[in-house]
């Protein structure tokens, strides 16, 4: 992963957001939520992908996180997206968003369904949900909160790379040695911000909502992530009317990172339809 070198900072009413813009709008206009602790160059590998089939794509870093400001009163993610929007004069737009982004995704599509075309989640979470977490997740949370508690900021970053990019159970040579060295050094970077960050306020009640939801979506699950991203799933598909899911074999939370070939090419084939 390498830091974004371009790109424009918007101001809006609840602080300033970092946002870029490439590619022409031949099919349409993508807009993408990155995940928790991270910012909009985790879409480094899709960008060119979607850009290049046709799509202009609008990453931001969600606020609080990257080179966005964290507001001083409560926020949402939702309507700073749709502000945003707005600052851009782009009216319509699909969604992609991963992990906790892909929750952000959903509140977008929901609360602003005249402006979402499609929807694509990534190892999607929904907050709120009522599901309880795997017992292997729930332990390695309490180990990465341990050890992010001492300050230990390097081995906190080994950790949460073992979790969600490694995989759970996964070892770490399943990964190409590079990305995995550019994704520590990534969230080394990052993790410190959690020490100050500010969850946003949220829709607690997404899946009640999830009927609301009339346009195509599309679950993208990694083989090799948590089983809780599966466990999500029959929600998804008792919820939303125009609903599929598509298992990558070869990947764990973040496909971007260990397969985006497949990741793109899944991505590109549901928004061409």
């Amino acid at each position: 992963m390498k830091a974004e070198t371009s790109g424009q900072t918007i101001e809006l009413s609840n602080g300033k957001v970092w946002a870029v813009v490439s590619g022409e709008e031949v099919k349409g206009t993508v807009l993408m939520f990155h995940a928790a602790m991270a910012d909009s160059s985790m879409w480094d590998s899709a960008v060119p992908a979607l850009n290049g089939a046709g799509y202009r794509t609008v990453r931001f870093d969600m606020p609080g996180m990257g080179q966005s400001e964290l507001p001083s009163g409560e926020y949402t993610v939702y309507e700073t997206a749709k502000e945003m929007l707005d600052k851009l004069a782009i009216e319509r737009v699909a969604l992609v968003g991963v992990s906790a982004g892909s929750h952000c995704a959903m509140e977008f599509a929901i609360a602003y369904p005249e402006r979402t075309e499609k929807l694509v989640l990534v190892n999607g979470s929904v907050f709120g949900s009522g599901l309880e977490y795997s017992q292997q997740m729930q332990q390695d949370d309490a180990k990465f909160a341990e050890i992010i508690e001492t300050g230990n900021i390097a081995e906190a970053a080994r950790v949460w790379t073992e979790m969600w990019l490694d995989g759970p159970g996964q070892d770490e040579s399943r990964v190409n040695p590079e990305v995995r060295q550019a994704f520590i050094r990534y969230m080394e970077e990052r993790l410190p911000s959690m020490m100050t960050y500010r969850y946003p306020n949220m829709m607690t009640d997404l899946i009640e909502r999830l009927p609301e939801l009339k346009i195509p979506v599309v679950s993208l699950s990694g083989a090799l992530d948590y089983s809780d991203t599966f466990q999500l799933l029959p929600l998804l598909e008792q919820g939303i009317r125009d609903w599929r899911g598509v298992t990558l074999a070869d990947s764990a939370h973040f496909p971007m990172l260990d397969d985006p070939d497949n990741l793109n090419r899944e991505m590109i084939a549901f928004l061409n339809e």
